[in-house]
């Protein structure tokens, strides 16, 4: 699964997302633009939840929950 963040340079220094698919949990963190990683997931999964949260200037923003069905 690919997941990435809309903020460029000017609006992030970094990215983290926190997910978790087919039992399986983890945590990825990108600190260069593009703010975007690539996270191997099983083709067992049946679904897909992920929370990202960036860092800006003003402190850390987290979106809304990301939940993708898979099957």
């Amino acid at each position: 699964v690919h997941v990435w963040a809309k903020g460029g340079p000017a609006d992030l220094s970094r990215a983290r997302i926190v997910w978790s698919a087919g039992g399986r949990r983890d945590q990825a963190e990108v600190d260069r633009f593009p703010f975007e990683v690539t996270l191997p997931v099983d083709d067992a999964a049946d679904a897909f939840t992920a929370t990202v949260t960036g860092t800006t200037s003003a402190g850390d923003v987290t979106a809304p929950e990301l939940r993708v069905k898979l099957r």
